[in-house]
This record gives structure tokens, C-alpha cells and sequence, in this order.
């Protein structure tokens, strides 16, 4: 795990990305999404630099969407190596990194904020027994705990690649309490050996890793926040 707040001279960092990665960037139009994105990248490739005892120059990524083609989704390194897994995510000051040699890997973190209607059935985020979890807890806890099922969710479907074909209602996860599994996979889908750990992000956010393994996690992390 690789936690850094984003980079401050992001003029200067952009010139890290490759042609596509330099194409989103320009076409995100916040200066903090900006910030985010490039941070990502930028410590993507030093993390799986380390890893695999390379040069960062070596390091190539690439952004397919597997359903349109575009330049979205979940990254991979390029070269057909197998051996290692990574997953990027942001929100606010956080950015973190995970990469993964036991399997494919899936990570979160959101700042905890106001869910407006994320909660309805509507919205498409949570199971009925997972709203009803949801509304039996006091009023100041439900935000939290609604950011906990957020991502514990999106770190499984980061790991499978299913992010951007399965609703987040289809994927049954633990009540925010109890310890992070899968309560239940959507319809149709096999049940994977999957390997979770809600994560401590600091004060204000919550974040989640999942791994599809069978083998216990032995988690490393290095912070680069100040």
C-alpha cells in the first residue's frame, strides 16, 4: 500500500504521463481532479518500480475500457506481466496505491460527505438488507457507514474488473461493523475466494482492499502524506 496527498506542481508532474494518460488529464477540468489523477499515476509507477526492481521509465500503463475502448477503467501494466496486480484510487487529500503478487487486487477510499439519495433503492448502491442496516443506525453515523459499504464494494469490483458491469445492489457485502467479506455475489456470477481489509485512511475517510485469494494478506504500507 502507497498513500501520498496529491502532487503540488502538477504542471510539472504531467510531463511524467504518457500521450493518453496526458489526454485525460487535460480533459478534467477541476485542478484538484487534476492533482488526483496525476498523483496516482506518477506513484503507480514508483510503487510497481519497487516492486519489480525497475526503472520508472520502464513502467508502462494502459487504460481500456472493456466495454466502449476508451481510456478509462482500471489500469494495467503493460509487457504481459502477470505476476504483479495494482489498483488506483483517490478522494480529497488521500491517494493510495495497492499492488498485489497473490492476485488480482481492488482498491477504495472516499471522504466521508453527505449521501443524498445514494441510499435509495433508486440509486442502485445498496441491497435491501443493506439499507436496512443503514436505517437503524443514528442519523450522525449513517454517512460513515454508508462510505464503508461504498468501499468495501468497489474494492471487490475493482479486483474482479466487474466495476464497470455490475450494479454496486448486485454485490452483498458485511454490515459495516463486522469484519469485511462478500455476503453475497450477483446472480450469475460464481463465488470468488476473496481476501478483504478495511483500511485506516485518517480522520474524515474510509477505504477497503480486496484481493481474490484464499491465501492470508500480509499488508506493507508506506505513507508519503505529510
Amino acid at each position: 500500500m502507497w498513500w501520498s496527498g496529491p502532487i503540488g506542481d502538477v504542471g510539472a508532474a504531467r510531463e511524467l504521463l504518457d500521450e493518453a494518460e496526458r489526454t485525460r488529464y487535460d480533459g478534467l477540468r477541476s485542478p484538484h481532479d487534476r492533482a488526483r489523477f496525476v498523483t496516482g499515476r506518477v506513484l503507480a509507477r514508483r510503487a510497481l518500480a519497487a516492486e519489480l526492481r525497475t526503472d520508472r521509465a520502464a513502467i508502462t500503463l494502459i487504460t481500456r475500457c472493456p466495454i466502449c475502448g476508451g481510456p478509462h477503467g482500471k489500469p494495467i501494466l503493460a509487457g504481459g506481466r502477470t505476476a504483479i496486480d495494482f489498483s488506483i484510487s483517490h478522494a480529497g487529500e488521500r491517494v493510495i496505491v495497492a499492488t498485489s503478487h497473490a492476485g488480482a487486487i481492488g482498491v477504495d477510499v472516499e471522504r466521508i460527505g453527505p449521501i443524498g439519495d445514494l441510499a435509495t433503492p433508486e440509486a442502485g448502491v445498496l441491497a435491501d438488507d443493506e439499507r436496512s442496516v443503514l436505517r437503524a443506525l443514528p442519523a450522525a453515523r449513517r454517512e460513515a457507514a454508508f462510505m464503508r459499504y461504498w468501499t468495501r464494494k468497489e474494492a471487490v469490483l475493482k479486483a474482479t474488473g466487474d466495476g464497470l458491469l455490475t450494479p454496486m445492489a448486485a454485490l452483498r457485502v458485511t454490515a459495516p461493523g463486522a469484519e469485511p467479506a462478500v455476503a453475497g455475489w450477483p446472480a450469475g456470477q460464481p463465488a470468488r475466494e476473496v481476501r478483504m481489509l478495511d483500511l485506516d485512511a485518517g480522520r474524515g475517510y474510509r477505504a477497503c482492499l480486496a484481493v481474490l485469494t484464499a491465501l492470508p494478506l500480509e499488508l506493507t504500507e508506506r505513507s508519503l502524506l505529510q
